[in-house]
């Protein structure tokens, strides 16, 4: 049987015997049994290792001092069933039915019944932590029957959570000062504003942060002396703190986005932040106008004129913002608008559905041949020359023959051997219109000092057009006196030419 075996309270000592284990092992070992309540010894039997434990008679053997001792759960030991005499160190059961009392009887709660041993429920139990009695010879200031740390009193070892602020102090001086209440339980502290100064573990000066000592400068989260903000360089300009610890705004113009369509833009000083405006509506109301916004100058409600006339089309109906304005009659010709000029092409550019109305008119004539002299007797009275008409010319010369371009006033070209049929279908030979056919030579003889010149037609000047003998012209004298005469004829036959 094993010299040293650990129990649930209250169990009888068989059944303690062989919750221990059966390896044979006399009293050579302790079976630590975080369940077990203490070591019981069987009757006779003394623990090794110094350990004290309360004997199944109901009697203790204390062990060596400093030998350690097993912890328990807070049960008492077991009674035996009354079937032996009983062994306590000198007390006899006498006639208690085999049931010794033991030391405890009538004890008062937490009597030291033995070395390190206590009266717990009339039971002599070792004196633990957490047994409920607080054992002043283990130095235990309280017990709370809970294992909560920081409550007051410490689950571990039965002493206060704090007696002073010493205990309390977590060396952070930015959350505040720490105190112990007079429940023994710590108090936090009042944390220090932001920026208020403080040491840094190294030993570095610092100032406070979110409750930390934090190394000051721009980024640290905290305004120091010549920044205007610090967000701890969050990277986001647009917070109200940019990262070079200035205010993202604090004047409408740093807002400004030139953007003129969606609004404009303020400033939040409360914030320094910037605030959107409320976005333009451009719409007018004027089916005769564009609506847009243009980012430079806002909305833009130019009127539909596709020719730039300044009117819009008929078609839009009644402009609101500019009455009067939807009555062009052709948006295509910017010379066709209400009120416009009217001009000599059937068109009604004024666009009241007449057409050339109060248009001076003139006398156009024919041009048929367009050499530039028209015919007398062809012409119309209209506002402006249609094609194939001129108005008169200045010099008041008319063409004689308006189908041939070659005749006009202004012919000086070379006599013709051929003519032409004039508007009477006669055969004509006056070229330059002058009423006259001149024929190019002439039937004389001229002197020009001491020659003649010309000829003559000895069978008579033949018509234009005709051929006929010609002779020549010789300077004869008589008698004293020169003259030309015609002479040297012969078989030469011209054509009389003409113009």
């Amino acid at each position: 049987m094993p010299r040293h075996i650990c129990f649930p309270l209250l169990l009888s000592l068989l059944t303690a015997l062989a919750a221990c284990g059966e390896d044979g092992n006399l009293c050579g070992e302790l079976v630590e049994d975080e369940s077990c309540g203490c070591c019981v010894c069987p009757m006779g039997t003394t623990p090794v290792d110094g350990v004290s434990c309360a004997l199944a008679d109901g009697g203790v053997i204390t062990a060596p001092e400093g030998a350690p001792v097993m912890e328990r759960d807070g049960g008492a030991p077991p009674m035996d069933a009354g079937t032996d005499a009983g062994r306590d160190g000198g007390r006899d059961a006498g006639t208690d039915g085999g049931v010794d009392a033991g030391p405890c009887a009538g004890a008062e709660r937490g009597a030291a019944c033995g070395s390190g041993l206590i009266c717990l429920d009339g039971a002599c139990a070792p004196s633990i932590c957490g047994d409920g009695f607080v054992d002043p010879m283990r130095d235990e200031q309280c017990e709370d029957g809970n294992d909560v740390p920081g409550d007051g009193c410490e689950p571990s070892s039965c002493t206060f959570s704090c007696e002073d602020a010493g205990d309390c102090d977590d060396g952070n001086a930015c959350d505040g000062a720490e105190s112990c209440g007079e429940d023994h339980v710590c108090v936090e502290g009042e944390p220090l504003d932001a920026g208020a100064e403080c040491t840094r573990s190294g030993g570095e000066p610092g100032v406070c942060n979110a409750e930390l000592c934090v190394a000051p400068g721009c980024g640290n989260g905290v305004p120091d002396e010549g920044e205007e903000c610090d967000d701890g360089a969050d990277g986001d300009d647009l917070d109200g703190c940019r990262d070079d610890c200035t205010f993202t705004c604090e004047t409408a113009a740093e807002c400004d986005d030139d953007d003129a369509c969606n609004g404009v833009e303020s400033c939040d000083l409360a914030t320094h932040t910037c605030r959107n405006g409320s976005p333009l509506d451009c719409n007018d109301g004027d089916n005769c106008t564009e609506d847009s916004c243009d980012p430079s100058f806002g909305c833009r409600n130019p009127l539909i004129d596709e020719d730039d006339d300044g009117f819009a089309p008929a078609r839009l109906g009644t402009c609101s913002t500019m009455p009067g304005s939807s009555r062009d009659c052709d948006d295509g010709d910017d010379s066709t608008y209400p009120g416009a000029p009217e001009q000599c092409d059937d068109i009604s550019h004024d666009c009241d559905a007449r057409v050339d109305e109060d248009l001076a008119t003139l006398r156009c004539y024919r041009d048929a041949d367009e050499d530039g002299w028209p015919d007398i007797m062809d012409w119309v009275e209209a506002c402006a020359c249609p094609d194939g008409f001129i108005p008169e010319r200045a010099d008041s010369q008319w063409d004689c023959a308006d189908n041939v371009p070659l005749v006009n006033p202004g012919y000086d070209g070379d006599f013709q051997e051929f003519g032409y049929l004039d508007p009477g279908a006669r055969l004509s030979w006056d070229y330059d219109c002058d009423g006259t056919e001149e024929p190019e030579l002439p039937n004389e003889c001229t002197r020009e000092g001491d020659s003649c010149t010309g000829g003559t037609w000895p069978d008579g000047q033949p018509p234009c057009g005709e051929a006929g003998r010609r002779c020549g012209c010789l300077l004869t004298s008589f008698g004293g006196s020169s003259g030309c005469l015609a002479t040297l004829c012969g078989d030469f036959s011209p054509v009389n030419r003409c113009r």
